[in-house]
């Protein structure tokens, strides 16, 4: 389920490519949903969590065994490994009220794009900031979209989504 009704065909298009090209399902070695992982500035981003402990991911661009090591925080994983493919372009979150989009794969590995917006600014939740979609997503859609890129209007990553909450809610970590 994809929510941008309102955009442009052409700008629609391009989210959907971006969610193509750049994001990736994990599974764990079972083939259980995890999350999601992204590439930005040439790197694998994802939620810590999804990628701690074993896990597979499936992308092209990306390749099974990419290892992961925590260089933000607790929150946000990063590969060590530069890719060839740059990916989204990293950018900073420009407060309350901004529009943002989820970009993503769902279950079945199909690109994602869902539209939402930063809702609250500052020092909640140990620095996370909570990402709001549009209601008649809700919470169903956030389940399993752990470690998914928060984009900007540009497509640019802001930050990457780390925890589904009720009510069509999400807690984004930014990027510094």
């Amino acid at each position: 389920m994809n929510s941008f009704e309102n955009l442009p065909d052409l700008q629609r298009e391009q989210l959907l490519d971006l969610a193509n090209r750049f994001t990736t399902k994990v599974v764990d070695t079972k083939g259980n949903l995890k999350g999601n992982a992204f590439i930005a500035d040439g790197r694998v981003i994802s939620a810590h969590h999804v990628v701690d402990g074993d896990y597979v991911i499936y992308n092209s661009q990306i390749g099974p065994g990419v290892m992961f090591e925590q260089v933000q925080n607790q929150d946000i994983a990063e590969s060590p490994r530069q890719l060839r493919v740059s990916g989204l372009k990293r950018a900073k979150n420009q407060g309350d009220g901004q529009k943002v989009y989820l970009i993503s794969r769902d279950k079945d590995n199909i690109p994602l794009v869902v539209s939402g917006e930063i809702m609250t600014m500052g020092p909640i939740h140990r620095g996370k900031i909570e990402v709001s979609v549009d209601r008649q997503q809700m919470t169903e859609i956030l389940n399993g979209m752990s470690g998914s890129a928060v984009t900007n209007l540009s497509g640019e990553a802001i930050g990457v989504l780390v925890q589904a909450r009720m009510g069509g809610k999400g807690l984004m970590e930014p990027f510094k």
